[in-house]
């Protein structure tokens, strides 16, 4: 198979409910649609989850296959144990590492559940794994909580860091090989910035504590 020219955008449209979606590849600079042979993108028994390192996890549910692979490389491919069939498309998926190395973690993160599913590159199958990082309020008129769930969260060097209900600290999550999924806390120091014109809210910067080089920003209106 070819590689994709990059930049271009997957342009994902629901046809018969939320399940049900052709995917349109575009490119930004020509303005034109690309026409693709890559079927784990274009075919509707698939279901895809693009990490923010660039490598898609694909699962196709006619072949009962899953695997990773770099649209820049088509044909490497990294095999996976098969996925359930019924995790949502919108679910966030993130990599501890590259792919091809050993010990890589694939992490996918339900939208609506605090359920997140995590498998090494090398393992022999799927763990779900129900993590509760707190309540918050949902409705103040019958005092109703629910459970928070993990959004948005990020990778890197090997961990994955996640909301906190604190402007404190940050969950931090880490997948071990016998230990299973570790949920900590970091603290950060705040580094603010004035609101000036033409600013919506106010950013917040800070660095990890423990973590040189690593920094957190956060928006608030």
């Amino acid at each position: 198979m070819a590689p994709l020219p990059v930049p271009c955008l997957a342009l994902q449209q629901q046809q018969h409910g939320p399940e049900s979606v052709k995917t349109t590849l575009f490119n930004i600079f020509e303005g034109q649609d690309i026409a693709c042979d890559i079927d784990a993108l274009t075919n509707n028994s698939s279901k895809f989850w693009v990490t923010p390192q660039g490598w898609i996890l694909v699962h196709d549910k006619t072949s009962l296959s899953t695997f990773m692979f770099s649209p820049l490389n088509p044909d490497e491919k990294v095999q996976m144990p098969h996925l359930p069939d019924d995790l949502p498309r919108t679910s966030s998926c993130l990599l501890s590492d590259k792919p091809t190395l050993p010990g890589c973690i694939v992490l996918l993160v339900e939208p609506n559940a605090n359920v997140i599913w995590h498998c090494g590159v090398d393992g022999k199958k799927w763990a779900r794994h129900e993590y509760d990082i707190g309540t918050q309020l949902l409705d103040p008129v019958s005092d109703l909580h629910e459970k928070v769930p993990i959004c948005p969260i990020a990778a890197c060097r090997g961990k994955f860091y996640f909301n906190s209900e604190s402007l404190t600290d940050i969950g931090v999550l880490r997948v071990l090989p016998h230990a299973g999924v570790q949920l900590a806390r970091a603290r950060w120091r705040a580094r603010g910035c004035e609101q000036g014109e033409g600013v919506l809210g106010g950013i917040r910067g800070g660095a990890l504590h423990g973590q040189p080089g690593l920094w957190l920003w956060l928006r608030h209106d």
